[in-house]
């Protein structure tokens, strides 16, 4: 008789090859080296790298910017960090700085981040891709196989697991790395029922640490309540073990909990000390905050509302947040496995565990009501502060598992005899599911037809319809017929659900060229060499300006958690968009705000299709038509100075074969010499209009080699031609600069300019103001402070009016050294988030650091020559990596006791045989 390892050999292999097929499908040209798994295309929708961009671009899935301005750019400053032999726990390049690898989104410490530190920046996220496609595969076959499951179906389930809407569409994002470990943590839960010894639940610490380490603590915190549910159940359900021993299991699970804790202290604690300095009332979450039920209808069509690489979206949601794709495949197994029981049967209450599962998470993520407040209620800030769309990561779990259970109960049995009640059951609510579904993909139609992709959606049915079709004749066929003594399915199934599911990945996961990962533009080199200690600061999402921290340029407002003295202060300017996003209009009285001068921002980022400020000057009339040939220039006399821009007519639309060309404008002085020089590109089909050419603002210093002209050149690789509007002379204004405090000094893909009225960022305060009340000192920094005064929060030591010389010994990371020549005392201002979690010292003795300009800090130093030093370290990171290191070692010598205790075994059972005459 062939046992169920020997029969189940061929299925399992072949199933184990369709999942390599599937990876490498989906994730495989980045894997190999052909283009980076990444959305780096992203950049392409703004200056400075619009510049390059066809005219047609669109970025392969534009809902991923969180990756490109926030989190693949902390990654790479931790790594870069690391390789210098320092950890990095600040980052000084976001906003007034913020925290780094402290930060549960960075998840650094975590093992499964281990590919950001080993391979390249652009290389790391594939890698990472396939790891945690493996663990939650792996974890969720090991998982199925101890709760009773063979191994074909529980491989299936954990095909069907990593392939599942969650951990598609947040690649690369905490989000589904901690999801992959959701298997991992059910594993260990059940071992530690199976075996019921303290060093059993060790794993369960390891892989709590491991989720907590990983970054997105919600998803960790739904997945913890999930497995103390299933823990209770399976308890309440063990009739032969006593209640002591029950209550003995808890404990040790309580005890792994503690522990599993205790290891993610070095990142916890801090974590959690700064959260009361971020404002999270945005993330406030109702009873009625819940995904629209019409999405429901992703879990079998997932691209019912369009696909990001499609360039199609009608969701009445972000697509990220709202797919819940599971697959047909998967929809029937579960179907055919309700009312059916595989030979070789689960653990008594797993199957029920996991339906009643399904169905509180559908209430709760797309229904809410009374059962998610209570929720609310009960586990706040965790539901209150979370989108409960979320859980969908367990849910995937759930009906993965569901799947599987169903797939055994196909492939393991022979055809049950239904009783009578079952089959009315059955028959009442097949037809209720597919009258569910008809109903539901009419209305899917309706909604497509009045946003004019009927076609669209329609084509959209015909993989799930075809998958539906295959595994359904697979499992009545195989009911009847098993060649080779194999059910039908293990072959049909796993392929199905194969083309289902990289049909669905392919339009959601990026794969771009190497060129798209992070392009160093030229605006980035000018600010590169000329920003120094200071900042930037950008109109609207020039430049995205999160992702300045991949190029080392330190920002005013970033994509982070700004603290919330630093968002008044960016309010009072006039941000907009997202809380974690606040993004600056392009506005002169922005641009010249005296609050941006009080936080160090030195340069103002602007495209260039925004026309620079100033007064705009006619210097050449024209009276008619004049063509600009490429290559050929044409110029206009002028002797103004301080010309920021030139603007010309279109007279007609710009034609080109090509993507268009480029309009440059030169300020000539009389010997031919380039002043200034600034282009613009003009994309195919632009005009008639009036365009303008940003232009470098140059001003002679001693009244010599002053302008003579302006020369237009219109540069491309054909023979193109641009109507301008008059013969011999175009038609030109100039707009040139007035008393605005700013100067612009480059125009290359980006505007840039000088902002001649802001302080350093580290600078030397000779007096100071009191100003206790929070509005009076915004209104008071709005409207402009002395530039030698500092405002304090409170009563301090009186400055001197007298000045220093500042030196800046080092400005890196976690660490300023600041040695400062002072004729009297004083304070030095550091225009940083250093309140909390720094620490200062004058040569050598602790000095306070005082809350100053309403959102940095400053440092009082006496009359002399001393060397200011700041340290960032944040409350908890001590104490945390001493909790840390203690648990690691509880953990291996656990792990030592558990080899030996195993190793006494393996000879006690050994040794009778070797006695054996």
């Amino acid at each position: 008789m062939r046992t169920e390892k020997t029969r189940g050999l061929g299925p399992t292999v072949w199933i184990a090859v369709v999942a390599v097929v599937t990876i490498v499908l989906t994730i495989g040209p980045a894997l190999f080296g052909r283009g980076v798994f990444f959305p780096g295309d992203i950049v392409k929708q703004v200056a400075p790298w619009q510049v390059d961009a066809p005219n047609d671009f669109q970025p392969q899935n534009r809902l991923l910017t969180d990756l490109v301005d926030g989190a693949a750019p902390q990654r790479t400053e931790v790594r870069r960090g690391i390789l210098d032999g320092d950890y990095p726990l600040w980052n000084p390049y976001s906003a007034g700085g913020t925290p780094l690898g402290t930060q549960p989104q960075n998840g650094m410490f975590s093992p499964l981040h281990l590919p950001y530190l080993i391979f390249s920046p652009s290389y790391a996220p594939a890698v990472a891709k396939a790891v945690e496609m493996l663990v939650a595969l792996l974890f969720t076959f090991l998982f199925l196989r101890r709760v009773g499951l063979g191994r074909p179906a529980a491989l299936v389930g954990g095909v069907l697991y990593m392939n599942s809407a969650f951990l598609v569409v947040w690649s690369t994002f905490p989000h589904a790395e901690v999801a992959a470990l959701i298997p991992a943590l059910f594993w260990a839960a059940e071992r530690v029922l199976a075996r019921r010894s303290l060093i059993s639940a060790f794993p369960v610490s390891v892989v709590i640490a491991v989720m907590l380490l990983q970054g997105f603590p919600s998803v960790a915190a739904y997945a913890g309540i999930a497995v103390a549910c299933y823990v209770l159940m399976r308890l309440a359900l063990d009739r032969g073990s006593s209640m002591r021993e029950r209550i003995k299991v808890l404990a040790r699970l309580g005890v792994a909990l503690v522990l599993g804790v205790a290891l993610s202290a070095i990142q916890l604690l801090p974590f959690v000390a700064t959260l009361d300095d971020f404002d999270r009332t945005y993330r406030l979450q109702r009873s009625t905050s819940v995904l629209p039920v019409s999405s429901l209808v992703t879990v079998a069509v997932p691209k019912a509302f369009g696909a990001p690489r499609d360039h199609i979206d009608f969701a009445p949601r972000n697509q990220v947040e709202m797919q819940t794709f599971a697959g047909v495949t998967a929809l029937v197994l579960m179907i055919g496995g309700f009312l059916r029981r595989p030979r070789e049967g689960v653990l008594p209450g797993v199957k029920g565990f996991l339906w009643a599962g399904v169905a509180v998470l559908v209430v709760m993520v797309f229904m809410g009501g009374p059962l998610l407040s209570v929720f609310q209620t009960l586990l706040s800030p965790l539901f209150e502060e979370n989108a409960v769309g979320r859980m969908r990561s367990v849910l995937g779990f759930f009906v993965a598992s569901l799947a599987a259970v169903g797939f055994q109960s196909f492939v393991s049995s022979d055809r049950p005899r239904l009783e009578i009640w079952q089959r009315i059951v059955l028959g009442v609510g097949g037809l209720a599911a597919l009258g569910g579904a008809a109903v539901g993909l009419l209305r899917m139609y309706e909604v497509a037809r009045n946003n004019g992709h009927s076609s669209y959606f329609l084509d959209q049915l015909w993989i799930p319809g075809m998958a539906a079709a295959a595994v359904v004749i697979a499992l009545v066929i195989g009911g009847r017929w098993r060649p080779g003594g194999q059910h039908v399915a293990h072959w049909v199934v796993p392929v199905a659900f194969a083309i289902e599911s990289v049909a669905f990945a392919s339009a959601f996961l990026p794969t771009v060229d190497r060129t798209d990962f992070y392009p160093v533009t030229p605006t980035h080199r000018y600010l590169a060499a000329n920003i120094g200690h200071e900042r930037m600061a950008a109109g609207g999402g020039t430049m995205w300006p999160g992702s300045q921290t991949f190029y080392r340029l330190r920002t005013v407002a970033s994509h982070a958690f700004h603290p919330t003295e630093w968002r008044d202060l960016l309010e009072e300017v006039g941000v907009r968009g997202p809380e974690t996003q606040p993004l600056f209009g392009y506005g002169r009285e922005t641009a010249s705000a005296p609050i941006l001068d009080r936080l160090g921002a030195g340069f103002w980022v602007s495209r260039p299709e925004e026309l620079p400020f100033g007064e705009p000057i006619r210097i050449s009339p024209g009276s008619d038509r004049v063509v600009l040939r490429s290559r050929v220039p044409v110029r206009i006399p002028t002797s103004l100075e301080g010309i920021r821009a030139v603007v010309v007519r279109l007279d007609e639309a710009f034609s080109s074969d090509e993507q268009g060309a480029f309009m440059d404008a030169e300020v000539l002085a009389r010997d031919g010499r380039v002043l200034a020089r600034g282009e613009r590109r003009i994309r195919a089909g632009q005009g008639p209009a009036r365009i303008h050419v940003p232009v470098a603002e140059y001003r002679s210093s001693d009244g010599r080699g002053r302008p003579a002209s302006i020369r237009l050149t219109l540069r491309s690789d054909d023979d193109d031609a641009v109507v301008l509007g008059t013969a011999g002379v175009p038609a030109v204004t100039a707009v040139v600069a007035d008393d605005d405090g700013l100067r612009l000094t480059f125009a290359d893909g980006a505007v840039v300019y000088r902002r001649l009225n802001a302080l350093p960022r580290i600078h030397w305060a000779s007096r100071t103001a009191v100003v206790p009340d929070p509005a009076e000192r915004i209104r008071r920094l709005g409207a402009g402070v002395d530039p030698r005064t500092v405002l304090l929060s409170a009563a301090g030591p009186e400055a001197s009016a007298e000045p220093a010389l500042i030196e800046i010994l080092a400005d890196e990371g976690d660490e300023i050294r600041v040695r400062v020549r002072a004729e009297g005392r004083g304070y030095l201002v550091v225009a940083d988030s250093i309140s909390e979690g720094w620490h200062a010292t004058v040569d050598g003795a602790r000095a306070a650091i005082v809350d100053a300009d309403h959102a940095v800090g400053a440092i009082v130093v006496p009359e002399g020559d001393h060397v200011v030093s700041l340290v960032y370290r944040p409350a908890g990171w001590r104490v945390g990596s001493k909790v840390s290191a203690a648990s690691a070692l509880v953990l291996a010598a656990g792990a030592v006791v558990a080899f030996r205790r195993r190793r006494r075994d393996d000879e006690a059972i050994d040794r009778p045989l070797l006695d054996t005459p």
